[in-house]
């Protein structure tokens, strides 16, 4: 399956930064898998640092505003999890 071309040039941007950004994440999720660190740990810490890093430097809307998306991604299923149809 081929990527979808970019139809503008902040698109193009937008997909170059989000490239940049997985493979920062990814050295950082290798680091804290070969120190054998607790993982959900580390994230919930991580998060919890972003957030506040967020609401102090573009303010709590904005801070806001990304735990709003996550849980929009949660509630449509983006998120892996074994879910249970009762």
């Amino acid at each position: 399956m081929t990527k979808p071309q970019a139809e503008t040039i902040e698109d193009l941007i937008d997909a170059e930064m989000r490239a940049l950004a997985g493979e920062y994440f990814e050295d950082a999720w290798n680091e804290v898998t070969a120190e054998d660190l607790d993982i959900q740990l580390v994230v919930e810490v991580f998060i919890e640092c972003a957030l506040k890093k967020i609401a102090k430097e573009r303010g709590e809307d904005t801070a806001s505003k990304l735990v709003s998306h996550f849980r929009k991604m949660d509630e449509i299923g983006f998120l892996p999890e074994a879910r249970v149809l009762q």
